[in-house]
Parts: structure tokens; C-alpha cells; sequence
């Protein structure tokens, strides 16, 4: 059976974020990305190892695209410390899917129903917080 933690814990952070997000006038574009977003974080956490292994390692075969990377990975570095407000969020988010996925690993469920779980707990979470916020936003 699957530990109700971090399935909890991805829940939750999924709801707030919704429901940060609901706080602002934002259009319903914002609103898709931020469900993009959270589609392509489960793909990523739940594609297998040799996939990104295979990626990366054609990627820094050449000398100046892994100089490129460093430059890139730096930069990023510099704006997750400079806005670590917003990132702090975003890692969080991160390290619940992992939890989750890690969690899901141990119980023996396979890449595609990892991805479900994830990304249906995930989605569900962040519609949730939207349309609770919105419901409460009307109310008051």
C-alpha cells in the first residue's frame, strides 16, 4: 500500500500553489502552464534513469556545449538564489514529487502508473486550490 505521506505532502503544496496563484489576476494561460508545468515535472521524475543518461551524455560530447551548460547552469544558480521566494516553492514541489516517486518505486509500480498517480494527484491538487480560492473570492 502506498504510504499516504507524501502523497499528502504533494497534495497539499499542489493546493497551496493553486491557490497562490488564484490570489492574482492572472489569465487562464498562467493557469495552463502552471498545469504544464506539472504534466512535464512528473514526466521528468518518472522517465527512466538510461533516457536522461542518454540525453545528457549526447549532449556533453562537445566541449563547447558543455561549456554552454556550465554558463546556463550557472546563470540559473544565480536567479534561483536571487529569487529564492519563488524557488523555494518550486523545489518544494519538487522534492514532494520525488518523495512520491521514490515511494511509489519501493511499492513496485512501473514508470506510466507513476506518472498517473503523480500527475493526477498533482493536477488535482492544484485545481483544487484554484477553484477554492475562486469559491472564496466570490463568497467574500
Amino acid at each position: 500500500m502506498i504510504s499516504v505521506d507524501y502523497q499528502e505532502l504533494i497534495w497539499v503544496e499542489h493546493t497551496t500553489s493553486g491557490s497562490h496563484l488564484s490570489l492574482f489576476n492572472v489569465s487562464v494561460w498562467l493557469w495552463l502552464i502552471g498545469a504544464v508545468y506539472i504534466l512535464l515535472m512528473a514526466l521528468a521524475l518518472t522517465s527512466p534513469v538510461y533516457q536522461i543518461r542518454k540525453l545528457f551524455g549526447t549532449w556533453m560530447k562537445s566541449d563547447t556545449k558543455a561549456f554552454v551548460s556550465i554558463i546556463l547552469g550557472s546563470f540559473l544558480g544565480v536567479m534561483i538564489l536571487r529569487w529564492i521566494h519563488y524557488s523555494s516553492r518550486i523545489l518544494v514541489l519538487i522534492a514532494a514529487a520525488a518523495l512520491t516517486r521514490l515511494d511509489l518505486q519501493t511499492e513496485g509500480y512501473g514508470e506510466w502508473q507513476a506518472f498517473w498517480i503523480i500527475s493526477g494527484v498533482s493536477l488535482t491538487g492544484f485545481s483544487v486550490g484554484l477553484l477554492l480560492n475562486q469559491l472564496l473570492i466570490a463568497i467574500f
